[in-house]
């Protein structure tokens, strides 16, 4: 007879979840995490070295599409906003401090 308060799950099912809950839990020694990676997975490393190489292909194959064209002189004057060359400044001058260690004065 089942249990009312459990939903029926197929052994398939029972494993995958004990999996991930094995697989979220933050006591569960990192090299029981791999075997039960390597037993449901296979070769996880090699998988996720490929995907990521995948994933570095595409995006090189996207900056290397990516087109950026200079704004001309003509939109500059068009747009609203000024654009004026920042001016050279030295270090932001800082309020007179006292050279002391800081504490808390509770007293």
């Amino acid at each position: 007879m089942e249990e009312a308060s459990s939903p029926a799950f197929s052994p398939a099912e029972e494993q995958a979840v004990v999996a991930i809950r094995t697989l979220r839990s933050g006591r569960t020694p990192l090299p029981r995490k791999r075997q039960l990676m390597r037993s449901l997975f296979g070769d996880y490393r090699a998988q996720m070295e490929a995907e990521r190489r995948q994933a570095l292909r595409a995006l090189q194959t996207a900056a290397r599409s990516a087109h950026v064209q200079p704004v001309g002189e003509a939109a500059r004057k068009r747009s609203r906003r000024v654009c004026r060359p920042r001016l050279e400044r030295g270090p932001k001058a800082t309020p007179d401090v006292p050279e002391e260690e800081f504490r808390f004065n509770f007293f």
